[in-house]
């Protein structure tokens, strides 16, 4: 039988301007993407992804943990250290 099994593993340093418009060059607030808009796609994908976060800083300070451990959680896969 064909596997339809399917995730998105992601290795990530964290540095990610993506959310943050006014960081990203030449960045347009209408059409950028938003961190709300990643979480419900990876709620409604029902993809799992899974997140490798290399060097980024493990604590309630840091933005990109919380972010890509969010992402992880709403997608129903884990982020690893």
């Amino acid at each position: 039988s064909e596997s339809t099994a399917k995730c998105v593993v992601l290795i990530t340093d964290g540095d990610n301007f993506q959310f943050n418009s006014v960081r990203t060059p030449g960045g347009d607030r209408e059409t950028d993407t938003t961190l709300d808009d990643v979480l419900r796609t990876a709620e409604q994908s029902q993809i799992p992804t899974f997140v490798l976060g290399v060097g980024i800083d493990r604590d309630s300070e840091s933005q990109a943990w919380r972010n890509l451990n969010q992402i992880a959680s709403a997608s129903g896969g884990k982020y690893y250290d």
